[in-house]
């Protein structure tokens, strides 16, 4: 519904375009095709050579997570139209929630959070929108702390991390894609500072 909106706000038909959002709100389901993509850009990097394994995977992760055009459209779409419609405020603060809630990718999430915020700060109610900024700074410093992590680990070398990573995104969302690759690394960070050190025994002559 949300590239429904897309095309009829890009083909200026306005009233559609809020029809549009209004049935996204209600659907049961918000789907985005993220594994197909993450399947896609990963085969697409198999032709540089250069590329470890790890270097792939994670690039095709950021590929595939970038926002689509459809939620970018209805950022601008809400702004423009929600300035002195009642209508377009609430159609597109639920389209916000549902994306903050139920979006694949970050990028989706934070999309939400972005339009939530601007509708909120349109209708004067500064402190939801300052409790919504301040829960997409926290889980974004959060998530950069843990992604530093991933980088340059021997673990995400192994493909059938990166295949688990595709499954769980798909079935349960990024957020439980990438507590997935964190704890992969964190148990084995654990595993490692556990692992007590030898030393040789002394000797004497």
């Amino acid at each position: 519904w949300l590239s429904v909106a897309t095309l009829e706000s890009n083909n200026g038909n306005f009233d559609r375009a809020l029809d549009a959002i209004e049935s996204a709100n209600i659907a049961p389901q918000l789907r985005e095709p993220i594994g197909s993509w993450m399947h896609t850009a990963e085969r697409g990097l198999r032709t540089i050579g250069d590329l470890t394994n790890t270097s792939r995977y994670l690039a095709s992760i950021h590929l595939a997570g970038q926002p689509t055009h459809s939620t970018v459209n209805i950022l601008s779409t809400c702004l423009q139209q929600a300035q002195e419609d009642l209508r377009w405020r609430v159609a597109c603060t639920e389209a916000g929630r549902r994306l903050e809630q139920d979006g694949s990718s970050l990028n989706s999430i934070q999309t939400g959070r972005s339009i939530q915020i601007s509708m909120y700060q349109l209708e004067g109610k500064i402190t939801l929108a300052d409790e919504i900024e301040q829960r997409s700074k926290a889980e974004g410093n959060a998530f950069l702390r843990n992604a530093s992590q991933l980088e340059n680990n021997v673990l995400l070398e192994r493909e059938a991390h990166f295949r688990t990573y595709i499954e769980t995104y798909q079935n349960d969302g990024h957020r439980a894609a990438m507590d997935y690759l964190f704890a992969i690394v964190k148990d084995a960070n654990e595993r490692a500072e556990q692992t007590p050190c030898t030393t040789p025994d002394a000797t004497t002559n």
